[in-house]
C-alpha cells in the first residue's frame, strides 16, 4: 500500500485524506479508512505542506 500511496501523495499533494481514500479506492478496488492514510503517510514521513 505505500508505494502506491506515496505515488498518490506525490500526484496529488493537495488532496483531503478522505478524497485519498475515494481515490485509493477507485484506483485499487481497496477501500481504507482515513486513519490508515494517516498512519501510512506517518510510516512514510509525509507531512502536510501547505500551498503558498
Amino acid at each position: 500500500m505505500q508505494a502506491h500511496l506515496l505515488a498518490q501523495l506525490e500526484a496529488h499533494p493537495d488532496l483531503r485524506r478522505e478524497e485519498h481514500c475515494r481515490l485509493y479506492k477507485e484506483t485499487h478496488g481497496i477501500e481504507v479508512s482515513p486513519a490508515s492514510i494517516t498512519r501510512a503517510r506517518q510510516r512514510l514521513g509525509w507531512t502536510r505542506k501547505k500551498r503558498p
